[in-house]
């Protein structure tokens, strides 16, 4: 549903940006948060990341 999303907005040149939450899920799970912004352009050519990190209590 998202890649649809993704995909349908780019039809009309959007998202200029992709904001993203990088997580103790994340880091658990061995992936950096250079991955996600790879992921996002190897996947969808888009570029602008805005990262944001979230640390839950009950991740930790």
């Amino acid at each position: 549903m998202i890649k649809q999303n993704i995909e349908s907005l780019q039809q009309i040149k959007q998202p200029q940006l992709v904001e993203v939450t990088y997580t103790n899920f994340h880091i658990k799970n061995g992936l950096k948060s250079s991955d996600l912004k790879s992921f996002f352009f190897t996947e969808f050519k888009i570029e602008n990341i805005w990262k944001v990190c979230y640390k839950s209590i009950r991740e930790s």
